[in-house]
């Protein structure tokens, strides 16, 4: 796998472009009646149309390749137009937008939630600085409805006190759950430092006071002002013809008439800035964190783009950052846990950050002298020329890859809008692709420079350096809070860390219990199994048509007994790889909990014939990802390439998986890293939330069990090389490994290539198949508490074991009837209560954890310290009323609208295709299973879900935890 040159990414971005291209609108723009052509992209794949009227802007981008579309309002408002007094608004109004309207309301069964969650609506909205989007990815068949939706919202929203004074302390809970992270805190306050004019000074969410004290008189004010055709645009992506988007849009929004006045202008400018700005903030933090924000141009400046690729070389711009200069600096040397770089593109000037949070110890003046170093290294001697095309080749390969999906298509749109121009995003890549060596350090020498950065650190009050142990981030194995892995997330341009309210399709897949005989219930199953009825769909006539999944994937066991699926997607320019083995947490000799996870990590840290930095290297220069993990009952693995470097990506995988050389170096920085995560869990409320219930539930030899930060510490220690040899012979194999490939290759070509590439992975011996008892432990009188300082949100989990493996025949029906009561916040039961009429939380979950084996069913709720008691009162009277009444008819049918639809959304990427065939064939069920998932899900009825709830949830056995700044008794500390 070596270096690609750009101009070869440019190449495959044109040929994927072309082929995806085959269905959109031709070069010749159609003429409308009541919209005038405007311009198209280069490639003709967006085009943009302005109403003849009311101004409206509308950008069309048709992709055929599923049925799916998403539509997205923009509106070129965020906290930028805010002022003090009433920051925070346009985030505020965000969420009142979602109260409904005379058509389009709770009460009369037609809320949004209501409307678009049966039909498997993945929607939402956003608020930033510069703007806000209401979105929804969705069947391209109910499109019109969603679009008649966002007219009515435009117009004719509720803005009611009543709706204030209970999303306002809905909102609240939100910012106090931003006040429970170290990074946001910090984020927050360099902002705030560094801009002392400009809007930007002020968070998006806005400040606590302005939030509790707003008028609704204003927030009406802020409708009439920014809500209105001039100031918005409608953006399709997917599947749906320019004709089409212009004919709904006229339709629905074309007699909608601008306000008298245009909005307000913003014409605050930042003044220049003279010297360094310095700020400390103590809170009860593990570790020091340190923040450095540059001052930089607005996004259309022209050093934009040598900023992205400095971005790029100091932290990377997708997949892997191991040769990444902060990665070497911070990481390598064992200073730090986490880091990154970013460069802010908002409409008006923002900030280059780089940030690091430390490992316990390690005290804050070395974090920010590493930092500035490399700083002024690139300042003083540049970068070099392969670090500038590794840059432009992670770029061009996360561009391809945001190509896939609609909703990332429609969101970089709506982004590039915000900043100013939609053709941001069309140039981009162009314009990237044009920056020198010389242009890195020009900016470099330009903008992070002494006298224009802001510095921040967050310290521990007492010594001022991180010396105690716990903090910010999760925990790794045993603990129930887990980062997320946003590696294979295409995100929008700007948004390399993480997306706010994203959210994933609930596809769940149970196998056959005939696949598991070795496996039985934990407890005994009913009599009467009440869900069995659901087999017989699979393989039938749902499977007959050519388009099937079952006629489309290729399937075979290779000689050594890995099981591997192809399912060829032509034209899609990149290629996903999934993959499970029974080498998960389960398989730790006792005493030795971590040993999994750490096999895991370190097979990415050197092969027999490659070390830690060639492996890195050799992926990163043409934008590519390995990763690989280990749950409680299996290890996983992810890979991501472009198409034309597949092959050379598989190779590497299984170098990886069968060579790997355990270096001693790397297993000792390893073992490090993970202390230092679980030192900092201490202080994660969601972390330790997790862990305190998971002790209470499970007894000690249960796979489900998480031992305390001090065993896990010791464990960790007591682990040697040898260990992780052995446990890599033992549970490295080829008769337990499932594989899934989908993407732009040959299926009988990729069948080839696995099975020369995985020649030398063994069989192994039968895999012995676990059976946990089911735990015996019964609540205690109070509940389990953990108590850690400077948290204004409480974290808890109320919930108890469930006997639901995935193979159960009451798997689908408990799926479904959990998804009424909590699935969603905003439409299940718990959520209508806790944080609709109460306000009292910004989310209330519950959920089966449900795998090889059973796990526990539990309610996740963050709320302020006084609605600990009254929060948890509800959860117990509803939940009771709940499994006692049974699911309604209407619940029901939505959520197998919901299931259904979301699974359909789910399928539109490589991603989403090779995840939903792997989670089935990994559980025993093969493609046709994915044919038939409909059918099952719409066989469920309101009988047999009702009779699965009553046997999974039991309100009485329900166990109680929670983290937050409270006592044993859930009082606040003093």
């Amino acid at each position: 796998m070596q270096a690609t040159i750009t101009k070869g990414m440019l190449m495959v971005i044109a040929a994927t472009a072309a082929a995806q291209a085959a269905d959109s609108p031709s070069a010749t723009p159609i003429q409308h009646r009541a919209f005038e052509y405007v311009t198209r992209s280069k490639d003709g794949k967006i085009v943009e149309y302005r109403h003849k009227k009311n101004g409206i802007q509308v950008l069309v981008a048709e992709n055929h390749a599923a049925p799916v579309a998403t539509f997205m309002v923009t509106y070129k408002v965020g906290s930028r137009n805010e002022a003090v007094g009433h920051t925070g608004s346009t985030h505020l109004l965000e969420h009142l937008m979602f109260k409904g309207s005379d058509r389009f309301n709770k009460k009369a069964g037609t809320s949004i939630d209501n409307t678009l969650r049966p039909i498997g609506a993945q929607f939402n909205a956003t608020t930033w600085n510069d703007r806000t989007n209401y979105f929804a990815t969705l069947p391209s068949s109910r499109l019109e409805m969603y679009v008649d939706m966002e007219a009515d919202r435009m117009t004719n929203a509720w803005i009611r006190e009543e709706d204030r004074r209970d999303e306002m302390t809905v909102v609240r809970n939100e910012l106090e759950r931003g006040e429970n992270d170290f990074n946001e805190v910090l984020s927050n306050n360099l902002y705030a430092h560094a801009f002392k004019a400009h809007p930007y000074h002020h968070p998006t969410i806005g400040w606590v006071s302005d939030v509790e004290n707003v008028s609704i008189e204003r927030l009406r004010q802020f409708y009439r002002e920014f809500y209105h055709p001039a100031n918005a645009s409608l953006i399709f992506a997917g599947d749906v013809t320019v004709k089409q988007a212009l004919d709904l849009s006229e339709k629905y929004f074309g007699k909608i008439r601008n306000p008298k006045n245009p909005p307000p202008k913003v014409y605050t400018t930042e003044p220049e800035q003279q010297g360094e700005i310095r700020f400390t903030i103590e809170r009860d933090a593990p570790a020091a964190h340190v923040m450095i924000g540059y001052r930089t141009p607005p996004s259309l400046h022209e050093d934009t783009y040598a900023l992205l690729v400095l971005d790029a070389i100091m932290s990377g711009a997708y997949g892997s950052k191991v040769t990444s200069r902060l990665y070497q600096a911070l990481m390598e040397t064992q200073l730090a846990t986490e880091f990154y770089s970013n460069p802010d593109l908002f409409h008006d000037e923002g900030l280059f950050k780089l940030y690091a949070a430390g490992r316990p110890g390690v005290h804050q003046a070395a974090l920010e002298q590493k930092l500035l170093e490399v700083v002024d290294d690139i300042r003083r001697n540049g970068v070099r020329a392969d670090e500038v095309v590794k840059a432009k080749n992670q770029t061009a390969a996360a561009f391809v890859y945001a190509q896939e999906g609609t909703t990332g298509l429609a969101f970089n749109l709506s982004e590039s809008v915000a900043r100013g121009d939609w053709r941001f995003y069309e140039t981009y890549l162009e314009k990237v692709n044009k920056v020198t060596v010389d242009d890195v350090k020009r900016v470099a020498n330009k903008y992070l420079v002494p006298r224009n950065r802001t510095v921040g650190v967050l310290l521990p009050p007492l010594d001022g350096q991180g010396g105690g142990s716990g903090g910010h981030g999760h925990g790794s194995g045993g603990l129930a809070s887990r980062s997320r892995d946003w590696s294979g997330v295409a995100l929008p341009i700007g948004y390399k860390n993480a997306m706010e309210h994203a959210g994933g399709p609930r596809f769940l897949l149970p196998p056959s219990r005939d696949d598991f005989p070795a496996i039985p219930a934990a407890s005994p199953p009913p009599a009467e199994a009440s869900g069995a009825a659901w087999r017989k769909f699979i393989g039938g006539k749902n499977s007959e048509g050519p388009n099937s999944f079952k006629k489309r994937v290729k399937s075979v066991i290779l000689p050594n007994g890995l099981t591997l699926q192809v399912l060829s997607n032509p034209g899609s320019g990149s290629v996903a790889i999934r993959g499970n083995l029974l080498a998960g947490d389960d398989r730790d000799p006792r005493g030795k909990r971590g040993l999994a996870d750490i096999t895991a990590a370190m097979l990415s840290n050197g092969t027999a014939k490659h070390g830690k930095l060639e492996i890195a290297g050799q992926l990163e220069n043409v934008g590519a990802r390995i990763t690989f993990d280990a749950g409680i009952d299996n290890a996983s693995f992810s890979a991501k390439s472009l198409a034309k470097d597949f092959l050379s990506t598989l190779e590497l995988l299984a170098e990886m998986m069968t060579h790997p050389s355990f270096p001693q170096d790397e297993l000792k920085k390893e073992i490090a890293k993970a202390a230092a995560q679980l030192k900092q869990a201490e202080k994660d409320t969601g972390a330790m939330a997790g862990l305190t219930f998971l002790q209470s539930v499970f007894p000690e030899d249960h796979p489900f069990f998480s031992h305390s930060i001090a065993s896990r510490l010791s464990m960790l220690q007591s682990l040697s090389r040898d260990d992780l040899i052995a446990f890599h012979r033992d549970h490295y194999t080829g008769g337990s490994l499932v594989m899934t490939i989908v993407g732009d290759v040959d299926a009988a070509d990729a069948i080839k290539a696995v099975e020369a590439a995985f020649a030398r992975l063994p069989r192994g011996a039968p895999v012995q198949k676990l059976s946990p008892a089911a735990p015996s432990k019964k609540p205690g009188a109070k509940p389990a508490v953990a108590s850690i300082k400077d948290k204004p949100s409480t974290n808890i989990l109320w919930g108890h074991f469930a006997d639901l493996p995935r193979y159960s025949d009451d798997f689908f029906a408990g799926f479904l009837g959990n998804g009424a009561l909590g699935g969603s916040t905003f439409s299940g039961r718990l959520g209508n209560y806790i944080r609709d009429e109460k306000g009292w939380t910004y989310g209330v979950n519950s959920y089966f954890t449900s795998g090889l084996y059973a796990g526990p069913w539990q309610v996740s709720v963050t709320v302020n310290p006084k609605y600990i008691s009254s929060t948890l009162d509800a959860i117990r009277d509803i939940t009771s009323k709940y499994v006692s009444e049974g699911i309604t008819e209407t619940e029901l049918k939505r959520e197998q609208g919901y299931t259904v639809g979301s699974f359909q959304v789910s399928l539109a990427t490589n991603d989403g295709m090779a995840a939903s065939l792997q989670i089935a064939r990994f559980h025993g069920l093969d493609a046709a299973y994915l044919d038939a998932y409909p059918e099952i899900i719409n066989s469920m009825t309101r009988e047999i879900v009702s009779k699965a709830m009553k046997r999974l949830i039991r309100p009485a056995d329900a166990h109680t935890a929670m983290a937050g700044s409270i006592d044993e008794d859930g009082k606040p500390l003093k």
